[in-house]
């Protein structure tokens, strides 16, 4: 990733711009975000496609956590899709304006949540056949903090947003106890690094597990054929659970391939239909 300024990135390669106007178009937790509903495209910056393909990328990332509050973009791109630590928010449609014979695309977004996070990733989905897209504005309001980002600290997981998305959804007692460990941990180690350690915080899970784990009594030796009787049930059915693990592996690598070939799809209507409306105007 190359710097443009500050604490912003992209994939993309780029002529020198001065920073006097590099800072108009990347105006990062700036008053001017409020009111840029009106705000005319003085400046650009050109971004030259990746070579190896990838979708142009703009990334705000920080050594310290900040809250982000609300996205405004200006550019030539109509869609766009938005990310939070590495993961997929959302796909944004651009709106459409028309002013003194410059047609770009206004995204807005607000950010309905108190989240931490260090980086702040907007993929732009180029027509086909274009070489480079232009920047008009590229605005992130933002609250700050004081919390340095720690390497050994997941912060990428928000496990609200996971329990929305498991709501309804039946899945298995191991899928129930990996959740339950992921989440406990996850906790553990934020509040350690925050040096508020509390171990009856650590209680809360994705789900209540009603059932609990059998235990041998290892110090009864004449039991050992009935723990070797249990062992060899658990292994079987641990062997049949994992068969059924792995066909889900294959469904889903079916559903990911065949998403894959839906969203190629739609990449290639849009370039089309991106085409007809230029040839329209």
């Amino acid at each position: 990733m190359k710097n443009i300024i500050k604490n912003i990135y992209t994939n993309c390669t780029f002529n020198e711009i001065s920073n006097e106007i590099l800072s108009t178009i990347f105006l990062k937790n700036n008053n001017e975000v409020q009111s840029m509903d009106s705000k005319f495209p003085n400046h650009k910056i050109v971004l030259n496609l990746p070579e190896d393909k990838q979708k142009p990328i703009i990334e705000i990332k920080d050594k310290i956590f900040f809250i982000p509050k609300h996205l405004y973009i200006q550019s030539n791109i109509r869609n766009i899709e938005l990310y939070i630590n590495e993961e997929y928010i959302k796909t944004i449609r651009g709106e459409q304006i028309n002013v003194e014979s410059i047609c770009y695309y206004v995204h807005s977004f607000d950010f309905n949540s108190s989240r931490n996070t260090n980086s702040i990733k907007v993929k732009f989905i180029s027509s086909a056949g274009a070489e480079s897209i232009c920047i008009y504005n590229f605005n992130l309001l933002y609250e700050n903090t004081e919390i340095k980002v720690s390497p050994n600290i997941d912060t990428s997981i928000d496990f609200n947003s996971v329990r929305e998305m498991l709501s309804g959804i039946q899945i298995s007692d191991d899928a129930k106890n990996m959740l339950n460990n992921i989440e406990s941990s996850s906790k553990m180690f934020n509040l350690m690094g925050m040096g508020n350690f509390n171990s009856n915080e650590i209680s809360s899970s994705f789900f209540s597990m009603e059932n609990t784990l059998p235990q041998l009594n290892v110090n009864n030796k004449g039991n050992s054929v009935t723990e070797q009787k249990i062992i060899n049930e658990t292994n079987a059915v641990s062997k049949e659970k994992g068969k059924e693990k792995e066909k889900e592996q294959n469904n889903e690598t079916e559903i990911i391939s065949y998403l894959k070939r839906i969203e190629s799809r739609m990449d290639t209507i849009e370039a089309k239909l991106d085409l007809i409306l230029s040839k329209i105007q």
